[in-house]
């Protein structure tokens, strides 16, 4: 008779390579912050607590490893029931069916474990342990216990050390916890974990928090929907807590509606514009303390969901019915919506202070498009959320131009921008289309910059003296270093000067007896016809009488 056996799955090493596409550092602060703005919350604090607690009243007495320093997240948001399911479900998430949210990939939590082996989670009148190793006597991979007080031999009573470790967050004195807290022990040295073996020091959480505080805090609430209240602190060995920094909006009540609009489908298009005015406040207690606000300008489009789903139907190829595109964008969350930010100009930020914008997806990616605003979209992402997940199309030119020669135009400060073809049609036929790539356009960047130019690859010079020839026009290419002489560097062509054209045999010969000889050979043949057509007189071949 056959026999059924069980597919086994080892949940260690299932998380370890999900880390390995999810980045350490700030992205762990940024995925629990995704998370709290989902579920409603407007407070969002976050805590490096240094403190050893007690290990009397441990549930298993190797968990005296997580009493030690711990990141603590807390939020004013509490878990549902669906939430408690997800979160013990490796790849799985509760928000796959919710449009208002942005995770759909239930993965999310899993950066948690680039810094823990056992991530403590209290919401409501729960705490549960999970604990992925099954290290924990008795453990099927998650230990659950109750806060409530009342319970005959009560968890409260016979596990102390595990809510004492919650002291700050969790009153004493109060059955549940209004809100949730997630606590990570750090990793200690020597550690046998499958997942992630590296050690978390409170020094690296430190720099964690600085880098978060310095490259995301004061803008990380942009485009977020609920949270209005971001504050991170530390917790001394001795109890002693200092805030690290707090930002918040000021005027979050005014625009709340607002802000939560345009978050699923419309059924037509619909644009709104508000101000946020964002305060923050860095090492608040020192005597070094420093303060700032920042008005935005926010603007939201979300276009009719049935034009955008027929749009992207007729783009793909072969063509798919409309209804199954439909479905296909409904269940990755794919939402015609875009949101700009525009910094409001602040005479207390100095000019020198350089602004270049990101992509958002409500909170920023690590992608910057050098804007002077913010973009947000619900861009198509690679589950990591590090990345487009179609990526490829941003570098390449929908006229099929060499990326090497819009690389070069891009180290001139030329602004190159690549979009998609059916937006390029569009422009074309607008008002837009004088901003469109060409060598007309570009030729003014290019004067504007000429040291770049200058410093740039010979290569990469000839690609930009080859698309400038393409216009035909002779002009395009004057007074640019772009024209190469036999020394092996490069002549600017003066309009009143006159210049000799040498081949490779007369460049080889004759390079001594005359350094400004241009090298013919070194240029495209469209170049060489277009100097000697079109600067007839100032521009000829090598003559025996020019010896």
């Amino acid at each position: 008779m056959p026999i059924n056996e069980e597919l086994v799955i080892d949940v260690a090493d299932r998380i370890r390579d999900i880390l390995d596409d999810y980045p350490a550092g700030p992205a762990i602060l940024r995925e629990i912050l995704q998370n709290t703005d989902d579920a409603g919350g407007r407070v969002q604090r976050f805590i490096l607590d240094s403190r050893q607690h007690s290990s009397e009243g441990l549930v298993d007495p190797m968990l005296n490893e997580c009493q030690g320093p711990a990141i603590i997240a807390y939020n004013d948001s509490s878990f549902k029931p669906q939430d408690w399911t997800a979160i013990r479900s490796i790849s799985n998430s509760s928000k796959k069916g919710d449009e208002r949210s942005t995770g759909k990939f239930g993965l999310g939590f899993c950066t948690c474990y680039h810094v823990t082996d056992y991530p403590h989670v209290l919401s409501g009148d729960k705490l549960l342990i999970l604990d992925p190793h099954k290290n924990i006597k008795s453990s099927s991979g998650c230990i659950a216990f109750s806060t409530r007080r009342s319970d005959t031999d009560s968890d409260r009573e016979t596990c102390t050390a595990h809510f004492e470790a919650f002291e700050g967050i969790l009153s004493p004195d109060s059955d549940t916890l209004e809100g949730t807290a997630i606590r990570l022990p750090l990793r200690l040295p020597n550690s046998k974990s499958r997942i992630n073996p590296t050690p978390m020091s409170v020094e690296a959480v430190r720099e964690l928090f600085d880098n978060f505080i310095k490259n995301d805090l004061p803008e990380v609430m942009l485009f977020l929907k609920h949270i209005t209240s971001i504050e991170l602190s530390e917790i001394s060995p001795d109890g002693t807590e200092t805030v690290r920094a707090i930002i918040q909006i000021k005027n979050a009540d005014e625009i709340t509606g607002e802000r939560s609009k345009h978050r699923g489908r419309s059924s037509r298009a619909e644009t709104s514009h508000y101000e946020l005015e964002v305060a923050m406040k860095s090492d608040p207690a020192s005597p070094d303390s420093t303060s700032h606000t920042r008005r935005w300008i926010i603007t939201h489009y979300v276009d009719s969901f049935g034009i955008a789903s027929d749009a992207m139907a007729k783009r793909l190829d072969p063509v798919v019915d409309p209804d199954r595109v439909e479905a296909m964008m409904i269940a990755d969350k794919l939402f015609p919506h875009v949101a700009l930010a525009f910094p409001v100009p602040d005479a207390t930020v100095s000019q020198s202070q350089t602004f270049s914008g990101r992509l958002f997806t409500l909170l920023p990616l690590p992608i910057i498009t050098h804007f002077p605003l913010h973009i947000h979209a619900t861009l198509s992402l690679t589950s990591s959320r590090q990345n487009l997940r179609n990526a490829n199309e941003t570098v390449m030119d929908p006229k099929g131009r060499n990326p090497d020669l819009l690389l070069a135009l891009v180290s001139c400060n030329v602004p190159v921008v690549v979009v998609p073809p059916n937006i390029l049609d569009d422009m074309s036929a607008s008002e837009f289309k004088d901003t469109i790539l060409s060598p007309a356009t570009t030729v003014p960047f290019l004067r504007a910059n000429i040291k770049m130019l200058s410093s740039l690859p010979n290569t990469a010079i000839k690609l930009i003296c080859d698309y400038l020839v393409t216009a035909g026009d002779v002009n395009l290419i004057l007074n640019l270093p772009i024209i190469p002489n036999v020394q092996g560097t490069h002549t600017s062509i003066s309009p009143n000067l006159t210049y000799t054209l040498a081949n490779e045999s007369e460049a080889t010969l004759f390079r001594i007896v005359d350094p400004k000889l241009l090298a013919g050979n070194e240029m495209s043949s469209p170049t060489v016809e277009l100097l000697l057509t079109q600067r007839e007189g100032k521009i000829h071949g090598l003559e025996p009488k020019d010896i």
